[in-house]
């Protein structure tokens, strides 16, 4: 059985890519994913997916030209009866892939949301918003990775009447779990043996990251603590962050670690987890945190579905101040490291469990 997933592109750091990549990793081998994506990017998952039997093909991105006769219906009449379905990673698409998809003769259309905004670009909202609106009505089952997204995306009646099935943004625990010896090793390897370290992990080109103020938060702990260091992990250095690093005055405590293979072992270095996000859908990189054992510092404004070990979770406000945001974190640094996968297995973010779901609403 193959399965088309339709996403923006195969970056690593494209957190759907990057759901779709540890679904893919626990499927059963009779259930292979291919990929049709739209833009190119470096430190891709290309051949990752190709040596687990998949293929991705490159289309022209969809617009309103896609309603007529385009790329999509050249791809589709070549290669759609492969598919038992199409999964669809952007809601609003459904509009214009439904259609094609059926005609072309793939049984089954998805669509799975994974955010709690229509667009990363205001000046695209609009258009999105209209072209989600016929999504319910054209998709045979609708997916979401949290409960806020799937009420965004579809409507509370919808969520309520049981029509989303949530399929959270699963992760291999084990491959996080805490263990001294390897934070020993992760902290000797960076060179931070008697330090307190502070981590982020996301792309600091998204404003919804809210990288200003994760770096005047930081500035507030250095203030407080001399020996602190903040690795941003995933985030490509760019000269507006720069600049107000400089500002600052904390240029020699921060490190761009950028794109890392290593994020399990540098989780295991930090000493608590800060993500001030404004928006998000349920973020992986928390879920992942909480899998290593951390404290973590989330905003408000990320769901309450990612607070799988309450004890070691803290939401706060973004209209609380950095100086009081700066406390809650050494308050949470202070925490002695324990094993916490099972609390996020338990959770339901366990990829074991949650792979086989989904391979089950495959096959029926």
């Amino acid at each position: 059985m193959r399965i088309l997933h339709v996403t923006v592109s195969l970056w690593r750091c494209n957190g759907v890519m990057s759901v779709i990549m540890n679904y893919l990793r626990g499927m059963p081998e009779d259930i292979r994913f291919d990929i049709l994506y739209f833009d190119e990017r470096e430190n891709n998952y290309k051949e990752e997916l190709q040596a687990m039997g998949g293929q991705a093909y490159r289309i022209a991105r969809p617009g309103l030209h896609s309603f007529g006769r385009d790329g999509i219906d050249e791809f589709l009449e070549a290669h759609g009866k492969d598919y038992a379905a199409i999964h669809l990673h952007l809601p609003y698409l459904a509009s214009i892939f439904a259609p094609k998809a059926r005609r072309a003769g793939i049984p089954k259309v998805y669509v799975h949301c994974h955010s709690t905004v229509f667009a990363l670009e205001a000046r695209n909202t609009l258009r999105n918003w209209v072209f989600n609106l016929p999504t319910k009505r054209l998709s045979d089952q609708l997916f979401a990775c949290g409960r806020d997204a799937g009420i965004f995306w579809y409507g509370r009646r919808a969520f309520e009447q049981g029509r989303v099935t949530v399929l959270p943004n699963a992760i291999g625990c084990d491959g996080y779990r805490f263990s001294p010896e390897r934070r020993e090793a992760a902290r000797i390897k960076l060179g931070v043996e008697n330090q307190l370290i502070v981590g982020h992990v996301g792309q600091a080109n998204c404003p919804q990251k809210n990288h200003p103020f994760l770096l005047r938060v930081f500035a507030e702990i250095v203030r407080k603590r001399t020996d602190a260091v903040l690795l941003l992990i995933g985030a490509a250095q760019n000269e507006r962050l720069t600049a107000l690093i400089e500002e600052l005055g904390i240029a020699p405590y921060v490190r761009w670690l950028g794109l890392r293979s290593d994020v399990a072992d540098l989780l295991q270095a930090m000493d608590v987890f800060v993500f001030p996000s404004t928006q998000e859908g349920v973020p992986v990189s928390v879920v992942e945190a909480q899998a290593a054992g951390l404290p973590v510092l989330i905003s408000d404004t990320v769901t309450d579905e990612v607070c799988c070990v309450p004890e070691r979770t803290c939401r706060m406000s973004l209209r609380e101040s950095a100086d009081r945001w700066a406390d809650k974190a050494l308050e949470l640094a202070g925490f002695i490291r324990e094993d916490t996968a099972d609390w996020v297995m338990q959770s339901g973010f366990d990829l074991s469990q949650s792979a086989a779901k989904l391979a089950q609403l495959y096959r029926r």
